[in-house]
């Protein structure tokens, strides 16, 4: 998480993106203006942002839950949004619906709904615990408590590798249903299966 707050510009931003189902490029890291991430705002809340991620292809690459206080820069109406979004059209990918998500009250966390949802369709999560972003914990969501998640964590290779507890306040970034974690999900199945 950053120490910054979030400008009502970019607020608004994500408003107007979210009603008009349009491309953002939200780029969190100030010191890697290479890398950010892209996709439609699709719940907002007064701390994080959930965004429909694709690539730059506009293949569907799951949920990224962002801390608005990172955000430092938001680029909308681009060439590049826009391309990615007609790709995005193009593709006739069906991404799963979190409209379960939509009657969380702005002033709360999304964190536990977004975890919710994942234990709900049986998703892969990935998290990140510090500002680099390297993935600490990728598995199942078991358990989500007020404060904490239980995780059924996957190796790379899709083998059960025990059990992590994560406090919510160590999040720096959430992922779920991405391309890794798909491919993590079936891997799984596959070790499940051969027993």
């Amino acid at each position: 998480m950053g120490t910054s707050q979030i400008s009502e510009d970019f607020i608004d931003i994500l408003k107007l993106a979210q009603a008009k189902e349009s491309i953002v490029s939200i780029y969190v890291d100030p010191e890697d203006v290479d890398h950010f991430d892209l996709g439609v705002p699709r719940c907002l809340s007064a701390e994080e942002v959930i965004l429909e991620a694709y690539d730059q292809h506009g293949h569907f690459d799951g949920y990224y839950l962002l801390f608005l206080e990172d955000i430092f820069r938001i680029d909308h109406g681009g060439r590049y949004e826009h391309k990615v979004d007609i790709l995005r059209e193009s593709k006739h990918e069906k991404s799963p619906a979190i409209d379960s998500l939509s009657f969380i009250d702005g002033s709360k966390s999304l964190i536990s709904p977004i975890l919710q949802f994942a234990i709900e369709k049986k998703y892969v999560v990935e998290i990140a615990q510090d500002s680099w972003g390297v993935i600490d914990a990728q598995g199942f969501v078991k358990r989500v408590s007020p404060t904490s998640v239980e995780i059924d964590v996957l190796t790379n290779y899709g083998e059960d590798d025990g059990v992590s507890h994560v406090e919510f306040s160590s999040i720096s970034e959430l992922y779920v249903n991405t391309v890794t974690c798909r491919e993590l999900a079936y891997l799984a199945s596959c070790f499940n299966k051969s027993g």
